[in-house]
């Protein structure tokens, strides 16, 4: 059968949010899909398009349909499609989504394209379509998945309200008695095919990266959903493809025609950078002039030392108040403090007269009792003003580390929820502490239980709740005695594991063994991660899911940026198109620091001409070895080159301001600074067999095999060399964080995890 389209009509959208004819590519043959998609529930039957816009939708039905009607909000809109497309079968009106002009029960097919994201009445919407719907009625619309189609900086600015998959699965359960949902994507044309597993056998062979091929049974990163509702049992659904040859055809055309444009811009610049060349060449052949010259640039220096000694002091004055007040914050915010606020009074009137009385056996014992009934007090307190039922977030400490950092991300996203209480329990304390107590209720079990182990706290803490814990998410390996602690009064738990298997045995293998035993679910970052622990360490696989890390970078000003760049390359020739490198991590043997050595003094050594600077963010765990690294940078003349930055609040903005950032770890299960470079399409260059790093970058990066140090060398080279493909994969990356590892798609996969009913005992 045949299905034809008029010619483009005379209605020009002044808005830029509707789909109108006179447009091509994707979006013409994603709108067009769905419509002849759904003219197979149409034949013969009365349809009513709601939201019709231009008409050319309800066009397309019609040719199958005994009657079509069209509504739309805007009058104009349907004047103008009433005299392009009406006719005695096809009439358009002016209605909403919240009042249909229909009386009940007058048609059997409801179909809404692209709606639901622009409406915050779903369930109104729903009802009306439900009034209208003759009993044996079917429902066919279609939304995009949030997930998938909207990431941060690629928002639609007019689609206000998109739906997650498993949101709108649910909406259309709470509705309808019977419902399927489609997936749909454009290829060549577009594919429509069902989301959940069926009689349709569906092999997708999805491109991963340059190697690999992905067979997978639906198309990953599909942005749109497709629903069919329907209070009666659904019929067979032909699902399908709609071929479009002509559409790759005429991008290759367009791009072809471009490129003599393109190749003539090039040697128009490259002839004004010659002339400008020369032109500077004969500006400075006076000897008066070049005298002067260096004779400024020298007070530059010196004035450039004394700003870079000022900055450093500073620096350090910053750091030494953080620490202070870091400190002041845990003391004074713990239990132990407000507890003992009066037994330290009373000490202090008693030491003015008896200064040698000593302290009885059972003050200790008194302490700790009242330090449990402060806990219980001020979680009794919180429970009786907010009856919602508890998600538990834990996490082994509140430093300013990779782990805990993704750990309050995710709490910045749990706690913008409204169906639950987020309460945070931390092993131990650190810098982040004011952090996560700004967002929930944070009790640190090495605060609290005095001599008592934490274990027996943190089930101290449980037994005091009286609201439930309907769930919770535990933060490491190093949390598995709390996992335990929540299976034994049966809480489920998703174990979120950072760890590989070097620092597993460092930590002791009893540790995975208790997480697979008690939590219900196990999340890896990568496939590595993954694939590491189960051959190293034997464990089964029924639990575990791998989930992409998560990871919220902040926005950064391109003034912030300049700054930031400026102090960095402070010291460098401002006349040059300067080339920063960077890397960021603790100094340590597993980091590999030795190694970004090695690899700068390798491409200075090689390449002098190039102008460009290496930079390390990142404290020394261990006071000599980061003497030995010091030692290197001296002994390899790299002073002015390189340098080695201790840890900073504000490292990610100037990984955001790098030009290439580097990896040289020998283990990073899912490294937090690579997505913080990715997100901020910096191009990421790491060793393969190192950790997940190689997985979360595709194609977005270049991965080098493992501790090749000339092979990391000649990648930082060509990447410095060529400002256009560091552009590109900068922006690929960029585009794959916000596909894979934007913390809101990875807070909505664990809880998602969190939300499955076991399949078994």
């Amino acid at each position: 059968m045949k299905f034809k389209l008029l010619a483009p009509s005379e209605y020009q959208d002044r808005t830029g949010e509707r789909f109108i004819t006179n447009r091509s590519g994707e979006i013409e043959v994603e709108h067009h899909h769905r419509y002849l998609f759904a003219t197979q529930f149409c034949k013969g039957r009365d349809v009513l398009d709601i939201t019709s816009g231009e008409g050319y939708g309800s066009y397309l039905l019609s040719q199958v349909a005994k009657s079509v009607i069209g509504i739309d909000i805007d009058p104009d809109v349907v004047s103008q499609a009433q005299r392009a497309y009406g006719s005695a079968s096809l009439v358009f009106d002016v209605g909403s989504c919240q009042s249909i002009p229909l009386v009940p029960a007058s048609v059997d097919v409801v179909v809404s394209f692209a709606t639901l994201e622009h409406n915050d009445q779903h369930s109104a919407f729903l009802d009306e379509v439900k009034r209208v719907l003759r009993p044996e009625g079917l429902f066919v619309l279609s939304t995009p998945n949030r997930q998938v189609y909207s990431s941060p900086g690629k928002q639609n600015p007019f689609q206000q309200f998109e739906l997650s998959h498993q949101e709108f699965e649910t909406l259309l359960s709470k509705h309808f008695a019977h419902k399927t949902v489609g997936l749909q994507k454009a290829t060549s044309g577009s594919v429509i095919v069902p989301a959940a597993k069926c009689d349709l056998v569906l092999e997708v062979f999805h491109r991963s990266n340059e190697l690999t091929y992905e067979l997978t049974d639906v198309p990953p990163k599909a942005p749109y959903l497709i629903g069919l509702a329907s209070d009666s049992p659904l019929t067979s659904i032909r699902w399908g493809l709609l071929d479009n040859p002509d559409f790759l055809y005429g991008i290759q055309l367009r791009l072809m025609e471009t490129e003599p444009l393109l190749q003539s811009e090039v040697g128009r610049l490259g002839k004004e950078v010659t002339e400008a060349n020369q032109a500077f060449e004969k500006g400075t052949k006076s000897n008066l002039l070049n005298q002067e010259h260096d004779r400024l640039r020298r007070e530059l220096q010196t004035e450039r030392a004394k700003t870079d000694a000022a900055l450093q002091h500073i620096a350090e004055l910053e750091l030494s108040s953080q620490l202070t007040l870091s400190q002041l914050y845990q003391i004074y915010t713990s239990t132990s403090w407000r507890v003992t606020r009066p037994i330290r009074a009373l000490k202090s009137i008693v030491s003015a007269g008896f200064s040698t009385l000593r302290t009885p056996p059972n003050v200790e014992s008194r302490k700790r009792s009242a330090a449990a009934e402060s806990v219980k007090l001020s979680i009794s307190t919180a429970a009786q003003s907010d009856q919602r039922p508890i998600l538990l977030l834990t996490t082994h400490d509140c430093s300013r580390t990779g782990a805990p950092v993704m750990c309050l991300n995710l709490a910045r996203e749990l706690s913008k929820r409204d169906d639950f209480r987020l309460l945070v329990v931390a092993i131990n304390g650190g810098e982040l502490s004011r952090e996560f107590a700004e967002l929930a209720p944070l009790y640190v079990l090495s605060e609290i239980r005095d001599s008592s182990p934490p274990t027996a706290t943190f089930k101290a803490i449980l037994n005091d709740l009286d609201v439930p814990v309907w769930g919770a998410i535990c933060n490491t390996i190093l949390c598995a005695e709390l996992v335990e602690a929540l299976d034994d009064v049966d809480i489920p738990v998703v174990s979120l594991i950072h760890e590989l298997s070097t620092s597993i045995d460092q930590f002791g293998r009893q540790l995975i063994d208790k997480i697979n035993m008690h939590a219900r679910h196990v999340v890896y970052g990568s496939s590595y991660a993954r694939d590491q622990v189960i051959q190293d360490f034997g464990i089964g696989t029924a639990k575990i899911h791998i989930v992409p890390t998560g990871h919220n970078v902040p926005f950064f000003s391109a003034q912030q940026r300049d700054v930031v760049r400026s102090q960095v390359l402070i010291n460098a020739d401002s006349s040059s198109d300067n080339v920063l490198v960077v890397a960021c991590g603790t100094v340590d043997h597993r980091k590999g620091p030795d190694v970004f050595l090695q690899v700068a003094s390798a491409v200075l050594r090689l390449r002098p001409d190039l102008p460009i600077h290496f930079l390390w963010i990142g404290s020394a765990i261990n006071r000599a070895y980061g003497s030995w690294i010091a030692h290197d940078v001296s002994r390899l003349g790299l002073q002015g080159r390189v340098e080695f930055m201790t840890s900073r609040v504000d490292a990610d903005v100037f990984i955001s301001v790098a030009d290439i950032f580097l990896l040289p770890s020998r283990e990073d299960p899912y490294p937090l600074v690579s997505l913080t470079a990715m997100a901020s399409a910096v191009p990421v260059i790491a060793f393969s067999g190192a950790g997940g790093a190689a997985e979360a970058l595709g194609e977005a990066g270049i991965i080098v095999p493992y501790l090749d140090v000339p092979e990391m060398v000649a990648a930082v080279i060509k990447l410095a060399e060529n400002p256009l493909r560091r552009k590109f994969l900068g922006e690929v990356g960029a585009a794959r964080f916000m596909e894979n590892n934007d913390i809101r798609i990875f807070t909505d996969r664990i809880m998602g995890l969190l939300l499955q009913v076991p399949a078994g005992p």
